[in-house]
This record gives C-alpha cells, structure tokens and sequence, in this order.
C-alpha cells in the first residue's frame, strides 16, 4: 500500500506544482500529502473496495460478528482516521508541548516534553 499511496501523493503535488508553481506546492505540501490520502482511501476504502494490502493478503473489512461490510457512516469515519488519523495526533502532541512548555511545566531539568516517561516518586 505505501508504494501505491506514495505514487498518489507524487502525482498530486507534481499536478500542483504545475498548476500553482514549485514555490506554492512546496509551501502546500502537507496538505497535498493529506489530500492524496483521503483521495487514495476514499477510492479504496470509502468505496467499499479494498487496498492493495488487504487484496494481496486476501483480507476484507466486516463488521465484527458478522460477515457484512461496514456501512457508509463507518466507512467514512475508516477513511478519516486512515488518512488524518496519523496528522492530528502529530499536531495535537505538538500542542500539548507547546502547552507544557508555555506554563512552565519544564522547569524539571528539560526532561518535559522529551518523550521519555518517568514514573512519578512515591510519596
């Protein structure tokens, strides 16, 4: 699957970088990679249709207990969280450090914010 997402988002930022310029695609990159995404699950998995992956490894979505594929409602919230999923957790984690940071919470000694847990001392 991520050779044939990879080729989607090539030819979506080569398609914007031909209409919009090299410096405005670049600028926009991100949000092109998001969009080739939503595009290459919204055709694969939000059309009922499986991913390359699942077709090679013989696999379908169901519905758990059942043999029926997933309705609409869930093939969209499938495709969301397939192609933002990854993005907003990026960005909600840059928050929450931006937040820390921001009330002080690293005057531990910089450890804050590293990504490395510490059990918190007994009392």
């Amino acid at each position: 699957d991520d050779l044939y997402k990879q080729a989607v988002v090539d030819a979506l930022y080569d398609a914007m970088r031909g209409v919009l310029g090299a410096h405005t695609a670049l600028q926009y990159s991100k949000h092109s990679r998001l969009a080739a995404l939503l595009l290459y699950y919204g055709a694969t998995t939000g059309c009922n249709s499986q991913t390359l992956g699942e077709e090679y490894c013989n696999m379908a979505q169901v519905i758990e207990g059942t043999c029926a594929p997933p309705g609409l409602v869930r093939r969209l919230a499938l495709v969301l969280a397939q192609s933002l999923g990854r993005a907003a957790a990026a960005h909600a984690a840059a928050e929450l450090a931006r937040q820390a940071e921001a009330s002080g919470a690293s005057a531990d000694g910089g450890t804050a914010g590293s990504g490395e847990w510490e059990p918190e001392a007994s009392p």
